[in-house]
């Protein structure tokens, strides 16, 4: 093994990966990263969990693309994102590390993730051959630009509105997004080098947008079964056709075999009984508040109050730590996947940056600040050894008070069981629930008085961590605006 000096000067030219060992491998694997927008878990035509075939999907949508990735590679039916809402997501997937680590006000941050590890960074480290390219949405105030994170290629620091598109023939971004991308995957193929895409789309994010052929489809097959609008529907289709696209550029350039596709979302669905966006009818295209990005309030007919929630069967939405807010769809194909296997293992998207860097071929212990640990053993169908990681479990924070419940919270997934926090404005423990998610998917069941005592052990490490990282509390977060 060979020790290299790490080259991408931060800090004052102190390289936070510096002393890592690793090896270099002669044929590298690509790395495909898919990321949605605003997914619900059950959102696709794709089930997400063994024994629920019918409720963790929703058969009205067309995904086949989707359907491609399972039954070809292995779906993760506990997968979290960090967050319930998407710009400290998309911090925590680059850098590695939970949401309680981001001090500053969730759309207004101190946290610079260029001054932390990040996941171009680290697969430069394993092997200074790859070229690293994000293209869509970056987010909301991300503080530092894709480059500034490493990436050699990228669309800048994009957001909602960036996606909001006015181009009828280019819906979302979806079609020009996913060339973009096809593009740079065949330069990279060309120049005989392996790399690292990050594909985020701005769908399924409102404002709803689709071409009007797929709209017309979805309208002829009747009264959707879910509250998802058949606008919504088309627009997932249409995002599904963009992952399409860039499988299909995988098997023209013969490299299918060789590059690992991993698709997810940024957070959990949203409730579409309380919130939407207007359209204008005759063009089916938002209005222009609705393109500046205001997503303003609408009503849905009343025959849409019977109708199963988009989150079904999952309990709560974006914005909350309920499994609705932060449990999303998670599919992975590559090199030596068992062919449409399920895993249960409770995964993370802050686990990414240590797993990329060990398909990358990077070996030795990763900087400590790192959350994650290195999901390859899941991804190959064998059990997750105890991760050497400093969080006790799958941590989730934002202690911030919501608008809608006067509350913030906290979260931690131990295993099977799940420990949930609502804070008070002022910082104090309002209470605390506890879930056994192997048998109460749906969070109905609170066991925190009948097992007090497992819940006083998920209290102590949630707490125990929280101080160690400096978490904030609710009083010391300011006044932030909602996504």
């Amino acid at each position: 093994m060979i020790v290299f000096p790490f080259r991408y000067q931060i800090l004052a030219g102190l390289s936070l990966f510096a002393g890592l060992v690793f090896t270099t491998q002669a044929a590298p694997p690509n790395i495909l990263f898919l990321l949605a927008d605003d997914l619900a878990w059950s959102g696709t035509g794709v089930a997400m969990h063994p024994e629920l075939p019918e409720t963790s999907r929703n058969g009205f949508v067309d995904t086949p693309a989707l359907a491609r990735l399972a039954e070809e590679g292995v779906r993760f039916s506990d997968a979290y994102s960090p967050a319930p809402i998407c710009t400290p997501t998309r911090r925590s997937i680059v850098c590695g590390m939970s949401v309680a680590r981001q001090r500053g006000a969730e759309f207004r941050s101190l946290f610079d993730p260029s001054q932390h590890p990040t996941i171009p960074q680290a697969l430069k480290q394993a092997n200074p051959a790859y070229r690293t390219a994000h293209f869509g949405k970056w987010g909301e105030a991300m503080v530092a630009t894709p480059e500034q994170c490493g990436y050699d290629v990228s669309d800048g620091e994009t957001g909602n509105v960036t996606g909001d598109s006015a181009d009828p023939d280019d819906p979302k971004l979806t079609g020009s997004l996913s060339r973009r991308a096809a593009d740079f995957i065949r330069e990279t193929v060309r120049e005989e080098r392996p790399f690292f895409a990050q594909v985020s789309y701005y769908a399924v994010h409102l404002a709803i947008q689709a071409r009007p052929e797929t709209l017309a489809k979805y309208e002829a097959r009747g009264r959707p079964p879910r509250n998802a609008p058949s606008e919504f529907l088309a627009m997932l289709e249409e995002l599904d056709a963009g992952v399409g696209l860039l499988l299909d550029t995988l098997d023209e350039l013969g490299v299918a075999d060789d590059t690992w596709v991993i698709f997810s979302s940024d957070n959990g669905g949203r409730e579409f009984e309380k919130r939407g966006a207007r359209y204008n009818e005759k063009l089916r295209l938002p209005t222009k508040t609705a393109r500046q990005g205001r997503n303003p309030k609408f009503s849905l007919p009343a025959e849409y109050a019977v109708r199963l929630p988009d989150n079904e069967p999952l309990r709560g939405s974006k914005q909350l730590l309920y499994e609705g807010g932060i449990r999303v769809p998670f599919l992975v194909r590559g090199p030596g996947v068992q062919l449409g296997t399920f895993q249960r293992q409770p995964i993370v998207l802050y686990d990414l940056l240590p797993t990329f860097h060990e398909l990358a071929g990077g070996t030795g212990p990763l900087p400590d600040t790192l959350d994650g640990s290195s999901l390859v053993p899941a991804f190959l169908g064998e059990p997750l050894p105890d991760p050497e990681r400093i969080a006790p479990g799958q941590v989730f924070h934002r202690p911030r008070p919501l608008n809608d419940t006067g509350e913030g919270y906290s979260a931690l997934r131990h295993r099977n069981y799940k420990l949930l926090v609502a804070w008070t404005p002022e910082g104090e423990v309002k209470r605390r629930e506890l879930y056994d998610l192997r048998h109460d998917l749906a969070e109905q069941n609170d066991l925190s008085r009948v097992d007090p005592g497992r819940t006083e052990r998920l209290f102590a490490k949630l707490m125990t961590y929280l101080e160690e990282v400096d978490a904030e509390t609710a009083t010391e977060i300011p006044g932030n605006r909602r996504e």
